[in-house]
């Protein structure tokens, strides 16, 4: 779960098919192999990483297709949050960061 709430802004490194190298130092702490860490809002996990200033992800073609994932390019910033901890502070929201639905805006409010 996640609080919805930015720690870190990232940065895409390179997006290699379905590799995706995020550039973090922050949310990188305490995270290792196997960890789940929110990307604009989309949870992936880590599944290589040197611990202090990148990870890569393996993202599928579905979430590249239902996310803002597949408009990344290396270079672009991202928003990054790490999962909440039992007993931390909640002070957003509790949020899944999986993919339920697909929804398109019309207009501005």
């Amino acid at each position: 779960m996640f609080t919805g709430i930015v720690e870190e802004l990232g940065k895409v490194a390179e997006r290699n098919g379905s590799r995706l190298r995020i550039e973090a130092n922050l949310v990188l702490q305490g995270s290792g192999l196997g960890a789940s860490i929110a990307v604009n809002g989309c949870c992936l996990t880590v599944v290589a990483t040197d611990g202090s200033s990148y990870w890569d992800a393996d993202v599928s073609d579905e979430t590249y297709s239902r996310t803002n994932l597949s408009s990344l390019h290396a270079g672009d910033p991202v928003n990054l949050e790490r999962p909440m901890a039992l007993g931390d502070r909640l002070g957003g929201h509790m949020v899944l960061g999986h993919v339920d639905a697909v929804g398109h805006v019309v207009a501005p409010a």
